[in-house]
């Protein structure tokens, strides 16, 4: 086993996951280091308005993937985003297919905050990944992760062969496709290398899982999780 093998992490943390402590630097700081102490080394981030003055609240961890925000809303005001979040489920009851920015998108800066951020992190962290929910053929191919979601209107087999003509990986994001997660009952220890290495990834591990969607009819040597 090579050293970048060993070294690679197992796991990290979604920074996403504690949304509502992104808002300033100083919550920001406070989740950075209450993960760190959990035992997390690293993290995914996405640009939150906790870093638009400083990238220092990342600190305690090392980053290592990176993420766009969700469905930003146009403004940097939080009042006026919220505002704008609250509309949008108005919109959406109505029909809009657009899928207007909700209450969650307002927690991230303004879109074009959110853009400038987002290169920020990339630029400051050269060794990260990108993980984007479109396909994206402007990023370097070796700094590029495709996540699967029901966004890409592909069918499988198109999905498949996008990613080998073009040379990118796909990954995807168990508690989407795994919506009973803690059914999931593994044999051994699924190897560090299983976010990436489309070789070795979390299926031949699986004891028990119920796998519906899109994950069930792609080929297992293509798909690689998040975790």
């Amino acid at each position: 086993m090579s050293k970048q093998e060993i070294d690679r992490p197992s796991l990290e943390y979604n920074l996403a996951g504690g949304l509502l402590l992104t808002l300033t630097p100083t919550d920001l700081e406070r989740l950075c280091s209450g993960i760190k102490m959990a035992g997390y080394e690293h993290a995914c981030v996405l640009p939150f308005r906790g870093l638009t003055e400083t990238l220092d609240p990342l600190r305690p961890l090392t980053v290592i993937h990176v993420e766009k925000a969700w469905n930003p809303t146009p403004h940097d005001s939080l009042p006026v985003a919220t505002i704008a979040g609250l509309a949008g489920y108005a919109k959406r009851f109505l029909g809009d297919q657009n899928q207007p920015p909700i209450l969650q998108d307002a927690l991230f800066p303004g879109r074009k905050t959110c853009e400038q951020l987002f290169q920020a992190l990339v630029t400051t962290f050269p060794g990260t990944k990108f993980i984007s929910h479109e396909i994206d053929f402007q990023t370097p191919r070796n700094r590029l992760l495709i996540e699967i979601n029901e966004g890409i209107k592909l069918t499988s087999q198109e999905l498949i062969e996008i990613s080998h003509l073009d040379d990118f990986r796909l990954v995807f994001d168990p508690p989407i496709y795994f919506p009973l997660i803690k059914s999931l009952v593994f044999r051994g220890n699924p190897p560090a290398s299983q976010k990436e290495n489309g070789k070795n990834n979390l299926m031949p591990f699986l004891v028990q899982a119920e796998l519906k969607s899109l994950i069930s009819t792609l080929p297992k040597k293509v798909i690689s999780p998040i975790c």
